[in-house]
């Protein structure tokens, strides 16, 4: 299967790395990247893919997928690898990284995305929230492929009946305080298409995506899909991390960090699916477009098939349907649509200077859709944005600005 054409693998060719970021003793091992990022923290790399460049491709390559991380890049041996089940299972034990490379592999189709993706807005049109200000471009699609979880459970660890969640603990086999560590529920981890990953796009993983081996976990935020992985822990609550107990949960609006409690944070629900989101990537605040013009962007989900997308010009008043172009493949008798969705909309030309307010918004197969107003979902962490995406611009004619006088 070829995942970037000819013409992609081109254009990435001209793409630079940047060479020139000055690195502390700390982080002087991490690899070097595209000089595109827009970059957020130096160290740890926190930088995320201008939206223009990201949908050129139906699937991100690694060279431009985003960044997120706690801490160092690590610098990990495929040779000797090996992953350790724990906890409450008939059996424990390690199974390596070549045993797990001879079971059957499973492919699946599937977007990840940082929990504050388009975190950048709330500030920008209503009131800022804590964290980092990732704009649109925090997300990234790809062919994920590795082996089930399930298949591994059901071959060598088969949980007890006090096993009610699953606990990845990445960061390599050392001891280390850049332990990453976190769960998802039992019921998830059955699903076929949760898989300990060795490859994106048919590519062994990059240092920067998690190589040797990282889990995916389709449907649910990136938060959840530890790189580095080295520990698979079977328990029967929660993990009890700071990153799972103390981030990545979403309060009222009307919360304030400042009065949040311990208490609040232990019995808030843990952030696991995405919510339907959609995006405008080749239009910027404030662009002046020459009509016609096509728009583009993407949409998803946690697993059901976009169905529509609706497009407006005017702020939301009116609503015609956008063009969907590409919805997310089934693979290995895949059962729901994990992937991306991209869509464009044709401006038609205007015969003078206009105003326009662009949005848009997804609708999936039993009709989710996103909230309108951006200040009815604001939380003090900034997670989870899916308002109707909004973009003011002002159309021209192409014919009006070739006129000569």
């Amino acid at each position: 299967m070829e995942y970037i054409s000819e013409h992609g693998k081109n254009q990435l060719d001209k793409i630079p790395l940047d060479t020139s970021i000055p690195r502390t003793e700390r982080f002087k091992n991490d690899p070097y990247r595209a000089n595109t990022y827009i970059i957020h923290t130096k160290e740890p790399i926190n930088a995320e893919t201008p939206t223009k460049l990201l949908i050129d491709y139906r699937y991100t390559p690694d060279k431009l997928f985003y960044n997120r991380n706690h801490s160092p890049i690590l610098d990990l041996k495929e040779d000797n690898y090996f992953v350790e089940f724990s906890g409450e299972l008939k059996q424990t034990g390690k199974i390596s990284l070549e045993d797990l490379k001879k079971m059957k592999k499973r492919t699946v189709e599937a977007m990840m995305m940082c929990t504050g993706n388009r975190r950048s807005e709330f500030a920008e049109k209503y009131k800022k929230a804590a964290g980092l200000s990732w704009k649109g471009g925090s997300v990234g699609n790809g062919v994920w492929g590795g082996v089930s979880l399930r298949d591994v459970m059901e071959k060598y660890f088969q949980p007890t009946d006090k096993a009610y969640h699953v606990e990845f603990i990445g960061g390599g086999q050392q001891d280390s305080a850049d332990k990453y560590e976190t769960s998802i529920p039992l019921e998830k981890a059955y699903d076929y298409d949760v898989i300990l990953c060795y490859e994106i796009n048919g590519q062994p993983l990059s240092r920067d995506r998690g190589f040797p081996l990282r889990v995916i976990v389709p449907g649910y935020t990136g938060a959840r899909m530890v790189k580095w992985l080295s520990q698979i822990n079977f328990r029967v609550n929660e993990s009890q991390s700071s990153h799972h107990q103390f981030d990545y949960k979403l309060f009222l609006p009307t919360m304030e960090l400042s009065k949040v409690t311990k208490a609040d944070w232990l019995k808030a629900e843990t952030i696991k699916e995405v919510n339907i989101n959609s995006y405008i990537c080749n239009v910027t605040e404030g662009d002046v477009i020459q009509t016609p013009f096509i728009v583009k962007g993407y949409a998803y989900c946690s697993g059901n098939k976009i169905w529509r997308i609706d497009f407006s010009i005017d702020g939301g008043k009116t609503w015609t349907q956008a063009t969907i172009l590409k919805n997310p493949l089934h693979t290995d008798k895949q059962t729901k649509y994990y992937g991306w969705t991209l869509w464009e909309y044709k401006l038609e030309e205007v015969k003078s200077n206009q105003n326009m307010q662009l949005c848009v918004r997804a609708f999936d197969t039993v009709l989710n859709t996103q909230p309108l107003e951006i200040e009815n979902i604001w939380n003090f962490r900034g997670f989870m944005n899916n308002s109707v995406h909004r973009v003011n611009v002002t159309a021209s004619s192409k014919s009006l600005n070739n006129t000569k006088f």
